[in-house]
C-alpha cells in the first residue's frame, strides 16, 4: 500500500536551494558557471537562516561530522597559508558555504527519514537539468553560452559542462528509483517518464564515467537482488564459472568500447593522470596547496616532457586547474595528510552504512540503500573526475551525507533528544548579514559584467575602450590575478610595454596560463628586452612543445637582433610542422611565418 507523504517546508528550502544554485546562469557573465552560482548560495543561506522553521529535535556529533569538517578545515588552512589574499579568502568561502549548508540540513530535515518525499530534493533538480540538456541538444535553449562550443558534448545543463551534468544527473537517478518504486501507481508512471528523459540526457552528455558510476549506483541499489543471484550462482559451481568468465569478458569489451568512442580523451586523461602523480610526488607531504593546482600545472606539465623526450605525447599539452580525478587532485593539492583526512571520513562512512544496514527495519533500509547508492554513484565518478570540485555536486553531496548521518543516528539512537529551541531570537543578527553581502556580491556582479562587455571590445579590437572596462572593473574585484593579465594583454596591444610587463608579471602570483607567458615575451620584445623574451618563450615551449607561436616571436628577436639564420631557423619549425589537430589557428601561424620568412628572403638577397 503506497501512501502520500506531505512535502515539508526544510524539504522544499533545501530542494530550492539546490535548484537555484544548479539554474545560476547568465551567458553575459565571463565565468557563466562560477560567481552566479556562489552569489545564489550565499543568499538562498542566509534566507534559510532567517526563515526556514528549524526543527532541531535531535542533533547528536557523529565522527564522520569530526571527520568532514576536519577534512573542510584542512582545506580552509592549506588555501589561507598558499594563496594570497583575497583569491584565499574566495577559495575558502567555497570549502566553507558547503559546509555551513550540511549543518543546516542535518539540523532542518531530521523529520524526512520518517517519510518518502526526501528524494523530491534531488529528482527535481535532475528533471529541470534533464529538461534543459535535452532543449540543448535540439539546440532550442537560447541562452547557452559560447563557452562550451567547441567541447565533445554540447549537452551540459547549466551547471558547469557535460562531465558536470552527468554526475550531477547520475547522482539523482538512485531517488528517482526510490520515487518510483514508493509512489501510487498514477504518478508511478510520471516519473517513469522523468527516469527515461534523466537517462537520455545522461548518454548525451557523452560522459562516459557518469555511465559506469550508473551502473555502480544501480548495482548497489539492487544490492540485495545482487547478493540472492551470487549466492545462488554459488550453489551451482558448472554455471558460476561461465558466468563469471562471460561477466569478465563483457566487463573487457565495456572497457575497449569506452576507449574506442573517444581515443583521445581517454589518452589525455592518462597523460594528466601521470603529471598530477608527479606533482604529488614533488610535494609529497601537503601538496601544493589546496585550490593551486591550475598555478602549478605547466611547470610540472614541462618537467614530464622533459624527462619523456616522447615526441608524441606533445600534442596532449593542456592548460588545467584540476587533476581529472578526485583521489589524484586531493593527493596533488594536500598531500598525504590530505588525502589521509579524505581517507578515513570515506572509511567511517562505509563502516557506519554497513553497521546501519544490520540493525536497521525494512523501511529504513530502503532509505539507506538508496543514500548509499547515491554515495558510490558519486565516489565513482569520482575515479576518474574531480567531482567535488563542482559546487552543485558538492552540495548534492553534503546534503545527501547529511540525510544518511540522519538515517544511521536514528538507528543507533531511536529515542529523540529535544533541545531548546532558541533560533528566533538571533534571526536579527543574521538579517542583518544581508547589509554587506548584498554589496559584495553586488560589487561581484557589476565587475563581471564589465570584464566581459571588456572582453567583447577586445575581440573586436577596440583596446582603448577594452583598457577603459578593465580598469573600471578593478574598482569592483580589487587584486584579481586573471583581471591583471586580460588588462596587461591590453596594454601590450596598444604598445605600451612598460604597463602591460608590470601587469602581466603581477598576475604570475595567482595565474599560470600559456598565453600569459606568451603575452610577456611579446612585451619583452616590444621594451627591447631580449634576453628576457628569449627566456619566457622558451619556457612556454619547454610547457608546449608543440607550440608554434613562440617561434614566430623568437624568429623577430633574433631578426631584431641582426641573426638572420637563427630567425630563419624559427620560421622553418613552423612550416615544417604537421598540423595534428587540423586547426585553422595554425594554418595561420603557418601562413604569418611563410610571410615573414619571404621577407626575411628578400631582406637577405638585398
Amino acid at each position: 500500500m503506497h501512501t502520500v507523504i506531505r512535502w515539508t517546508t526544510p524539504e522544499r528550502v533545501i530542494c530550492l536551494i539546490l535548484l537555484g544554485v544548479s539554474l545560476s546562469f547568465m551567458p553575459k557573465f565571463m565565468h557563466p558557471f562560477g560567481v552566479l552560482k556562489y552569489i545564489t548560495l550565499r543568499f538562498g543561506l542566509v534566507f534559510c537562516l532567517v526563515f526556514l522553521p528549524l526543527k532541531i529535535k535531535s542533533f547528536r556529533w557523529h565522527r564522520i561530522d569530526v571527520l568532514l569538517f576536519t577534512w573542510l578545515f584542512a582545506q580552509v588552512l592549506s588555501t589561507v597559508v598558499s594563496s594570497p589574499w583575497p583569491d584565499g579568502g574566495f577559495k575558502a568561502e567555497g570549502v566553507l558555504l558547503p559546509g555551513i549548508l550540511y549543518l543546516l540540513a542535518k539540523a532542518s530535515l531530521g523529520e524526512t527519514i520518517k517519510s518518502k518525499s526526501f528524494a523530491l530534493i534531488f529528482v527535481l533538480p535532475g528533471l529541470a537539468q534533464s529538461v534543459i540538456g535535452l532543449l540543448q541538444y535540439l539546440g532550442l535553449f537560447l541562452p547557452t553560452s559560447s563557452y562550451f562550443l567547441n567541447y565533445e558534448s554540447q549537452v551540459f545543463g547549466t551547471v558547469g559542462g557535460a562531465n558536470v551534468l552527468g554526475a550531477f544527473l547520475a547522482v539523482s537517478l538512485p531517488f528517482v528509483y526510490f520515487t518510483i518504486r514508493v509512489e501510487n501507481e498514477k504518478q508511478r508512471v510520471l516519473w517513469a517518464i522523468s527516469l527515461i528523459l534523466i537517462l537520455i540526457v545522461l548518454i548525451l552528455t557523452k560522459s562516459r564515467g557518469a555511465w559506469v558510476a550508473t551502473a555502480v549506483g544501480l548495482i548497489v541499489y539492487k544490492w540485495e537482488s545482487v547478493i540472492q543471484l551470487l549466492k545462488a550462482l554459488s550453489s551451482n559451481r558448472r554455471l558460476m564459472y561461465p558466468l563469471t568468465l562471460l561477466t569478465l569478458g563483457a566487463l573487457s569489451f565495456l572497457i575497449i568500447v569506452i576507449y574506442k568512442l573517444n581515443p583521445d580523451s581517454a589518452s589525455g586523461r592518462l597523460f594528466i593522470w601521470s603529471v598530477s602523480w608527479d606533482m604529488f610526488m614533488d610535494n609529497l607531504w601537503t601538496g601544493v596547496g589546496f585550490g593551486n593546482f591550475g598555478q602549478n600545472w605547466l611547470e610540472h606539465q614541462g618537467n614530464y616532457f622533459a624527462e619523456s623526450q616522447d615526441e608524441s605525447i606533445y600534442k596532449l599539452a593542456v592548460n588545467l586547474a584540476s587533476a581529472h580525478s578526485q583521489y589524484l587532485h586531493i593527493l596533488a593539492e594536500t598531500g598525504i595528510l590530505g588525502i589521509g583526512i579524505f581517507l578515513a571520513f570515506l572509511f567511517s562512512i562505509l563502516s557506519s552504512i554497513y553497521t546501519g544496514l544490520r540493525r536497521v527495519n525494512t523501511n529504513q533500509r530502503q532509505v539507506l540503500l538508496t543514500l548509499t547508492a547515491a554515495l558510490a554513484t558519486l565516489f565513482t565518478h569520482a575515479l576518474v573526475d574531480d567531482v567535488l570540485r563542482s559546487l552543485i555536486v558538492n552540495l548534492q553531496f553534503m546534503i545527501i551525507l547529511s540525510l544518511l548521518i540522519l538515517v544511521i543516528q536514528k538507528v543507533n539512537y531511536p529515542e529523540e533528544v529535544r533541545l531548546k529551541q532558541t533560533w528566533k531570537r538571533s534571526r536579527l543578527l543574521v538579517l542583518i548579514l544581508l547589509i554587506p553581502l548584498s554589496h559584495a556580491s553586488s560589487n561581484k556582479i557589476t565587475g563581471e559584467i564589465l570584464w566581459k562587455e571588456g572582453q567583447e571590445d577586445a575581440i573586436s579590437g577596440n583596446w582603448d575602450c577594452a583598457i577603459s572596462k578593465y580598469m573600471e572593473t578593478m574598482k569592483y574585484l580589487p587584486n584579481n590575478s586573471e583581471l591583471d593579465f586580460y588588462l596587461g594583454a591590453a596594454y601590450a596591444k596598444t604598445g605600451n610595454a612598460k604597463k602591460a610587463l608590470e601587469l602581466i608579471k603581477n598576475s604570475q602570483k595567482g595565474l599560470s596560463d600559456k598565453n600569459q607567458y606568451i603575452t610577456l615575451g611579446k612585451a619583452y620584445i616590444d621594451n627591447g628586452q631580449y634576453e628576457l623574451a628569449e627566456r619566457i618563450l622558451r619556457q612556454v615551449l619547454r610547457y608546449y612543445p608543440g607550440l608554434l607561436n613562440p617561434h614566430f616571436w623568437l624568429s623577430r628577436i633574433f631578426y631584431e637582433q641582426g641573426d638572420l639564420e637563427r630567425a630563419r631557423s624559427e620560421l622553418q619549425v613552423i612550416l615544417d610542422a604537421e598540423n595534428i589537430l587540423n586547426s585553422t589557428r595554425v594554418e595561420m601561424v603557418k601562413e604569418d611565418a611563410r610571410l615573414a620568412l619571404n621577407k626575411l628572403l628578400r631582406h637577405n638577397d638585398n
